[in-house]
């Protein structure tokens, strides 16, 4: 009879405590199973099967022809992340964007690749050669120009494909939050 507690189960690995059937001896397994479930409830380490990091962007105000500065912000939301990766759609003919890595990336040691896919989206991947846990902040930090072309109106910032990977290399899940850009005609003009 297998006992399931919702305390033991991990994101990316399900732990189950399972009970042998009366008259068989706890094996090895079994231990296993209730030492790595105790240590991670003990831990505290990505409890919650329903736990997930989230990235997220906010809705920020600009100019036709301004510019405006916002992060990619990331939470940890208790789990332990060492790599980040996301896609963001925008409208590129509105909006140009600059990135660079975040506080929070940077502090953990990370560095920021980003390269356009042909769908026209945008990857950003959020690596380093170290194992170090990225604290909760700025992931990435944009750069936004609006077009001086740019009618008024609100242009989505959509995160798409984002993932995760622990300081052991295992998935992590990662909510997002897309934010916009509502640009605004320019005052006086």
């Amino acid at each position: 009879m297998c006992i399931r507690s919702e305390a033991l189960l991990a994101e990316s690995f399900a732990y189950h405590t399972c009970l042998p059937p009366p008259g068989v001896a706890r094996g090895p397994r079994w231990l296993g199973n209730l030492a790595v479930g105790t240590l991670l409830a003990a831990t505290g380490v990505a409890t919650n099967r329903l736990a997930a990091a989230e990235l997220s962007i906010p809705t920020v105000g600009a100019s036709v022809g301004g510019s405006v500065n916002l992060s990619v912000e990331y939470g940890g939301q208790g789990t332990a992340v060492a790599a980040l990766q996301f896609d963001l759609n925008y409208n590129r003919s509105v909006l140009t964007i600059t990135a660079a890595a975040g506080a929070a990336a940077t502090s953990a040691g990370k560095s920021l690749t980003t390269h356009r896919l042909p769908n026209g989206m945008t990857r950003f991947l959020i690596v380093g050669l170290n194992q170090n846990v990225v604290a909760d902040g700025s992931a990435v930090d944009l750069m936004i120009h609006v077009s001086t072309r740019a009618s008024p109106g609100k242009y989505t910032l959509g995160i798409f494909n984002p993932a995760g990977a622990g300081p052991s290399s295992q998935a992590v899940s990662v909510k997002h939050i897309s934010g916009a850009v509502v640009v605004h005609a320019r005052k006086g003009g």
